[in-house]
């Protein structure tokens, strides 16, 4: 048989290789990857974890009234900021 008339390439022949022009990830394409894996983890309990972030912040605001009753506007704008 001729090599002219071959139909299908040889099982042992390698596949051509990509060259690395053609294989560009750009920073926002690898970032909207991430967020869609993590969004799908995340799944129906992103409400739940919105909603538990959400009563942490407010805690953490109103606990520090509880915690330091009198403080100065510039210690309540350090504390608040989360500055070490």
């Amino acid at each position: 048989m001729s090599d002219t008339l071959r139909l299908a390439p040889s099982i042992s022949e390698p596949a051509p290789p990509i060259p690395p022009s053609s294989l560009r990830i750009g920073t926002w394409t690898s970032y909207r990857c991430l967020l869609r894996w993590t969004l799908g983890q995340i799944g129906t309990n992103l409400p739940l974890i919105v909603v538990v972030q959400a009563l942490l912040a407010a805690g953490i605001i109103v606990g520090f009234g509880f915690l330091i009753p009198d403080i100065d506007p510039a210690t309540a704008a350090f504390l608040s900021s989360g500055a070490p």
